[in-house]
């Protein structure tokens, strides 16, 4: 939460646009930026997939268009990493521990909590059948990812 409240850090970085994943966040800059909230908790009860494609078409409207999106949640560690590796996964024709690795490589405090791993899994799966809405897939060399869970497009 402290990157997307440090104007600072989002101009740094170029952000356009911020997903907040999570209850009880306060983003300071709504005013100055395309701002969208996700209201879920990090429990294993949780169910984030069915957020997937609301988080992925908020993504897309920025990187389609070669501006950068942070997304975050309280600590960076478990909802935000799951929409990320998400992400990876729907675009970057990425399979879980592919994604998972690549964002932990970045940040390596990444441990999205047991139910989430399973529904990336189910994911995974998902993505193997084509049955995710709006699927198209690019080379996982166009994304990076900065060691604040955002991801950038390159060109």
């Amino acid at each position: 939460m402290i990157a997307a409240n440090n104007l600072e850090v989002l101009k740094k970085n170029k952000i356009c646009s911020v997903l907040s994943v999570g209850d009880h966040l306060d983003f300071k800059h709504k005013d100055k930026y395309r701002y969208k909230q996700i209201l879920i908790d990090d429990k294993w009860t949780a169910d984030l997939l069915q957020h997937f494609l609301e988080c992925f078409e908020f993504i897309d409207h920025d990187f389609d268009q070669g501006r950068n999106v942070l997304v975050h949640c309280a600590a960076g560690v478990s909802r935000s990493a799951t929409v990320v590796i998400g992400y990876l996964m729907y675009k970057g024709g990425l399979y879980f521990n592919e994604a998972f690795t690549m964002v932990q490589n970045c940040r390596g405090c990444v441990n999205p909590n047991d139910g989430f791993i399973f529904q990336l899994k189910e994911f995974q799966q998902i993505l193997q059948d084509n049955m995710f809405p709006l699927q198209k897939t690019y080379s996982q060399d166009n994304y990076k990812i900065q060691h604040t869970d955002e991801v950038e497009k390159i060109e």
